[in-house]
Parts: C-alpha cells; sequence; structure tokens
C-alpha cells in the first residue's frame, strides 16, 4: 500500500446507468436512480455525473486496511480461523441515523481516503499477509461496485477468497453480477418495517428482501424446486399447514426457513425464528422463572414459527415434554416451519427413546405439513481450501 499524495483517487467510467431525454444521467447500481445532472453526486457522494456518464471518484481509494479474524464479520463457517483483509473506501447509498462508521459512509471530504492502491496490490497483500479471504467493509461496497468487483477478480485469481459486508441495497442487474465474483456475503436486515427503513435508513425494504430472497438450485442434487417456490405463496401460512425441511448440513435449509420468514413478515405476517434449543433453554429458564405461560404465548402468537436445526443435538426428557408443549399448542392454530438433519424414523434418538412423546409430537406436526427432502453436500465446504 502506498500513501497518496493527492486528494482523491482516480475517475473510472462505470457501467450502470441511464442517459436521460432531459440531459440528465440516472445512477442504476441502486434503487435510489439519483438522477444528475453535470457535476452533480448521488445520495452516496462517490458516484457522479462528469461528461453525461455516471463515474466512480474513489477508484483505489481506501479509507484504510485492517487484518481481522474473519469471525469479525462476523461469518460464521467461512474460512473459520483464518485472517482476512479488510478494507472500505466512503460514502453509502442509505442514511441510516444509527451509523457507527458515519464518519466514513456519509464523508464529503476525500482527503478521508489517504490509502491508495490498485486491486492488484491489494489481493497481493493479502498474499503476503497470509489473509485467507478479503472483505469488503466500513462503508458499503454496492457504491464502490467497480473498484470491489476488479478486486474480487484480482484475488480469484490468486486463489484468495472475497467477502462484501453490505445492506443489500442494490438493483437486480449490478447485484446479480456483483454476488457473482464474492465468496461469502453477510447482508444486513435493518428491520423488517418499510416505515423503519423510510424513517431511519432514508430507503425501502422490498430491495433488500430481493437481494436476501436467493437460493442456489442448483447445487443440491435433489430438491423440489417446485415445491419449495410454492410455499413462497404463503398459502400454507393462511391454511394452517407445516413445512419440514429434511437434509444434511450446508445444504441450504436455514437459509430457505429465514427466506420465508422475511417473506412472510413483508406480506404482513408475524413471524419468529429461534433454533429448537434455544427454545427449550428459554421455556426451561420461564418454568424455573415462573413465568413458562407468559414464555409459551410468545411462541404461540406469531403466525409463523420457524424452528431451526432440530436434531443437531439430543434433547432430554424435560426438554422435549417443553417442545411439545409448543407444537401441540400450534397444531391447526398456526404454521410451523422447522428444519432437522434427521429423517422422521430416527427421530426418537433426539428425543430420548422416547417413541411415545416422538410419536405425539409426530402426529401434531405431519397431520397438516408438506415435507421438502434436501439432498448433496455442504455447499459451505464446496470451496473449502485444503491447509
Amino acid at each position: 500500500m502506498t500513501r497518496s499524495r493527492y486528494p482523491a483517487g482516480p475517475v473510472v467510467e462505470t457501467r450502470w446507468w441511464t442517459a436521460l431525454d432531459d440531459g440528465r444521467v440516472q445512477c442504476d447500481v441502486c434503487p435510489r436512480h439519483c438522477k444528475l445532472g453535470e457535476g452533480q453526486r448521488g445520495v452516496c457522494f462517490v458516484r457522479a455525473a462528469q461528461k453525461n456518464k455516471i463515474v466512480l471518484t474513489t477508484y483505489g481509494r481506501s479509507s484504510g486496511f485492517a487484518v481481522d479474524p474473519i469471525e469479525k464479520k462476523p461469518l460464521n463457517h467461512f474460512l473459520p480461523g483464518t485472517a482476512v483483509l479488510s478494507f472500505g473506501t466512503a460514502g453509502c447509498n442509505l442514511t441510516c441515523r444509527f451509523c457507527q462508521n458515519w464518519h466514513m459512509s456519509k464523508a464529503r471530504e476525500t482527503d478521508l481516503l489517504a490509502e491508495a492502491a490498485t486491486p492488484e496490490e491489494i489481493a497481493e497483500a493479502a498474499v503476503r499477509g497470509g489473509c485467507w479471504s478479503v472483505a469488503f467493509t466500513y462503508n458499503d461496497p454496492v457504491v464502490f461496485w467497480e473498484y470491489a468487483v476488479d478486486v474480487a477478480r484480482e484475488c480469484r485469481a490468486r486463489g484468495i477468497k472475497t467477502a462484501a459486508v453490505t445492506a443489500g441495497y442494490i438493483c437486480e442487474g449490478p447485484r446479480e453480477e456483483f454476488f457473482e465474483w464474492m465468496d461469502a456475503a453477510n447482508v444486513d436486515l435493518k428491520a423488517f418495517s418499510d416505515k423503519y427503513y423510510k424513517d431511519l435508513c432514508g430507503a425501502k425494504l422490498d430491495p433488500v428482501l430481493k437481494t436476501l430472497e436467493q437460493f442456489d438450485f442448483t447445487w443440491p442434487t435433489k430438491i423440489n424446486r417446485l415445491q419449495v417456490q410454492n410455499l413462497f405463496r404463503l398459502k400454507f401460512i393462511e391454511d394452517k399447514v407445516n413445512a419440514i425441511f429434511i437434509g444434511g448440513v450446508g445444504l441450504g435449509k436455514t437459509h430457505a426457513a429465514i427466506a420465508l420468514g422475511l417473506a412472510a413478515c413483508h406480506a404482513g405476517y408475524r413471524a419468529r425464528f429461534a433454533t429448537a434449543i434455544d427454545i427449550i433453554n428459554n421455556l426451561a429458564a420461564a418454568q424455573k422463572a415462573g413465568r413458562l405461560v407468559k414464555e409459551v404465548k410468545a411462541y404461540i402468537r406469531p403466525e409463523l414459527l420457524i424452528i431451526d436445526e432440530l436434531g443437531y443435538l439430543p434433547v432430554d426428557k424435560h426438554g422435549a415434554d417443553l417442545l411439545f408443549q409448543i407444537i401441540s399448542r400450534r397444531y391447526e392454530r398456526g404454521s410451523i416451519v422447522l428444519t432437522t438433519n434427521k429423517t422422521y424414523k430416527h427421530w426418537p434418538s433426539i428425543f430420548n427413546n422416547d417413541s411415545t412423546l416422538t410419536s405425539a409430537i409426530l402426529d401434531r406436526l405431519l397431520h397438516h405439513a408438506e415435507t421438502i427432502i434436501i439432498e448433496g453436500k455442504s455447499y459451505r465446504m464446496k470451496d473449502r481450501i485444503e491447509p
């Protein structure tokens, strides 16, 4: 990395823009679609109109670099225990009032961009520093789309992974190409309310949901795509039907369940997500504190309850009894989306080999339910780097 003597980085022409009939140009990277006259900058401040084109004014410049543990991004099950080279630039296309990096994301002075580095230099720095990946963070990489993609291209040529920390506020075309170059992403969902996004972030919820509602149907060797897509019509919630995803680790069960929860919230339903063990532990703690009835109601109230990771850890008799209360009380009153790594015939092993209790749980879950079987190898391990 070299410290630049100049107050601004090179101006680079961008791809995602449209010339308007009134002489202005429209930036098409994010849903704001800023319409700019000559010399004007978008809300992000770093994309501007020059000579009837949209240009990026911060290409090759950073607000700083740091080597972090990958868990700090935070990312789980992605190159655990390895180092990541983190960097950002300036500007952001959201206006979050609570931003902790506001001095960079809302900077109006390019003097903050003290570090100059080409995409090649960043990739080489990661190699020299023993970093297994490079993260685009501190501010949203959507606004420096061209710089981020070029860095990712150079990293991939050297066997270095890339991770994007983003709010996901990006249009469809740029989004698809952007994430083709990313090996991991942390998409920050600020809230489930469009009003919250409007009042506190100056944005809309829907484009973020479109970013999150992605599922790679080409990876599992077995999955009923039409069945999964039909669930997103959400009629199963209206009909108080359950959906059980069965498959091994890393096949997207949790991803699909969360996406269903987001879709349900967007449609006006109440949804709650928790792992099976967290539900049991919360109920056990509430029982000790004498507030079990209140805690049970909290799991009964939402139209959709997502129970994740049933079967990954054994459940004792007391825990099984508590979980049965939730399943029994929701029977024909609300939908459950449940993910598990065990087929139904192996469920007794989850509940301490209590076949009677297991049968009672299955009876209530499956009376009105769809079962989605997913088979294949772990998606998380597809690009595993051998030590």
